[in-house]
């Protein structure tokens, strides 16, 4: 499975994406990160784009911050420097949801070794290594249907 910020969430006992990305944002606020809080509602600015990261929906702030994402509610607040310190969050743009579901698909066809170590199925995505080097479950929004099965069909996944 292909984890997201709505896992992340969860994983924290907390009730949605945004729940998750205000508490993630309080702490970083609390640190003197940036000083203006998202109110959990203002969505404004260019989209960004989600892609896949090591089995992780995410999406990339301007400061470069990797944030985890969810096609559910599809929004970023930039824990590291609050979206430019600016208080809005930024819409995330996912494929539409057949083309989203044949990219996690084919990325879970490839073939890794768990980490003995993971606690739970986030820690297994994150800390998994790829049987080949080259089949990484990573997508791209520069990458097509074609070109990740392509890659699965070359390097050995299913």
């Amino acid at each position: 499975m292909i984890i997201t910020a709505r896992d992340m969430a969860e994983r924290k006992g907390l009730g949605s994406t945004i729940d998750w990305i205000l508490y993630l944002a309080d702490q970083s606020r609390q640190r003197e990160r940036f000083q203006v809080m998202w109110d959990g509602r203002r969505v404004g600015g260019a989209p960004v784009m989600a892609f896949i990261d090591f089995g992780r929906w995410c999406a990339q702030c301007e400061c470069g911050q990797v944030n985890y994402a969810d096609p559910d509610e599809p929004v970023m607040f930039c824990a590291r420097c609050g979206n430019g310190n600016t208080g809005i969050a930024r819409p995330v743009l996912f494929p539409p949801g057949a083309m989203r579901q044949e990219i996690e698909r084919l990325l879970m066809q490839r073939p890794v070794v768990d980490h003995p170590l993971a606690r739970d199925r986030i820690e297994a995505a994150r800390l998994a290594t790829p049987v080949h080097a080259l089949l990484l479950r990573s997508w791209y929004p520069s990458q097509s249907l074609d070109d990740l099965i392509s890659m699965n069909s070359m390097l050995g996944g299913k």
